[in-house]
């Protein structure tokens, strides 16, 4: 993917409504990969766990305590040297609560979701 460009999975909502399902409830674990599988070149994993959404993005190349991460309502922006991925959320977040876990190669976000 091109530096700056915006990654979009969310686009179809019939695709959401099938992921995440409309029954709603809390407790419920689900977990789906977009984009390279796990460990791999830029992969993607979201994960709803309750009313948390938990999304890993992999920086191949890159230091976690070298990105910038910033985590809005509706999506994040991780920046590092080589250039910026946007991942644009399929719920509202309350980003001004998100836990951010630097690792190598990539970062963990845990966010509340609504507003």
């Amino acid at each position: 993917m091109a530096s700056g460009q915006s990654w979009q999975p969310w686009r179809d909502e019939r695709r959401w409504r099938e992921a995440f399902g409309a029954r709603g409830g809390s407790g419920a674990s689900e977990q789906w990969v977009w984009g390279a599988a796990p460990g791999a070149h830029g992969g993607v994993r979201l994960q709803r766990q309750g009313d948390q959404l938990v999304i890993e993005v992999d920086v191949p190349g890159a230091e976690g305590s070298d990105l910038d991460v910033h985590v809005g309502r509706n999506a994040i922006l991780v920046r590092g040297a080589a250039g910026s991925r946007r991942v644009d959320l399929p719920v509202t977040v309350q980003g001004a609560r998100a836990r951010v876990h630097r690792r190598r190669e990539g970062i963990t976000v845990t966010v509340p979701t609504g507003e």
